[in-house]
């Protein structure tokens, strides 16, 4: 099956997956690379690990990615006090800062919340035409 960036089921479906997870795992890296730039999970298989960032397991590989595919977002982080769980919200705003909507990803991880809120706000800009 497609995990292409112009399946918004399967990107939400991903970030499903992500937020499931506990620690790093590197297959599941290996899919969201492929699901934000545009590779079939089939060809993701043989997508060699040098290049594929730690997405899951690091805010140095999480964070550039919400930057570079959601530029124009803006981020609120919230830390239960338990720490069991990190809530990340993506929100556009409008020219006089007021949010336009909002993406949310909850995880164990601040790393795999980020990376799951950015799954879920490209889906959301696919526009039907593009699928």
């Amino acid at each position: 099956r497609s995990c292409a960036m112009t399946d918004p089921a399967a990107l939400l479906a991903l970030a499903a997956v992500v937020e499931g997870g506990i620690g790093p795992a590197r297959e599941i890296d290996r899919l969201v690379r492929a699901a934000l730039f545009g590779v079939s999970t089939d060809q993701a298989k043989h997508l060699p690990m040098t290049y594929v960032p730690h997405y899951t397991s690091s805010l140095d590989a999480a964070y550039p990615l919400l930057r570079e595919k959601l530029p124009d977002r803006v981020f609120r982080v919230h830390e239960f006090l338990d720490r069991s769980i990190f809530d990340v919200r993506l929100a556009g705003v409008d020219k006089d800062g007021w949010p336009l909507g909002s993406h949310r990803g909850r995880a164990s991880t601040l790393d795999r919340a980020i990376v799951a809120a950015v799954l879920r706000g490209v889906a959301a800009t696919i526009t039907p035409q593009e699928k």
